[in-house]
């Protein structure tokens, strides 16, 4: 009897808990066909979850585009005639100057306006001795030309070429 009473003590309170929580349990179009794109984000009955569910293209909103009041796609291309970057996820590191730091780094702009070169010398092998190149390789570092940064780092114990990959 005392199992019985503490199970529907538990059933009780938890009931009243979830209650109090103000939350709403949702449940998918249970027993219903997808095919007619309700729930289904294009339409195709196969429960995919873009657009808006009625199985048109488009947001909803009854007007061509994105939905953010520019015209367009938002794919970075205003034209588009395919011209622009289309990543939409904005420009990849690269090498370039970083005024705060003074030194060539990853998410820097430019040249040192004190003129540090920011090409680096030929023949940098990570983990070689920094003045095996010419001209030395220094803390100041350089840019490739793949936009990666390379410099003379140290360990605590040792300086050598040291390599960061701007991507």
């Amino acid at each position: 009897m005392l199992k019985n009473i503490s199970f529907l003590a538990m059933a009780g309170a938890m009931a009243f808990a979830a209650s109090m929580t103000g939350c709403v349990l949702v449940t998918d179009d249970t027993g219903t066909s997808l095919t007619n794109g309700d729930g289904d984000g294009d339409g195709d009955g196969t429960g995919t979850t873009t657009g808006d569910g009625d199985g048109d293209p488009g947001d909803g909103d009854g007007d061509p585009g994105d939905g953010d009041g520019d015209p367009g796609d938002g794919d970075g291309d205003p034209t588009g005639d395919g011209d622009g970057d289309g990543d939409g996820d904005g420009d990849a590191p690269t090498c370039g100057w970083l005024e705060a730091e003074m030194y060539y780094g990853c998410g820097g702009v430019g040249e040192d306006p004190n003129g540090a070169p920011s090409g680096c010398p030929d023949g940098l092998v990570v983990g070689e001795a920094c003045d095996g190149v010419t001209p030395a390789l220094t803390g100041d570092g350089c840019c490739d030309a793949n936009g990666d940064n390379w410099y003379c780092g140290t360990d605590g114990m040792m300086e050598a070429i040291t390599q960061e990959v701007c991507s």
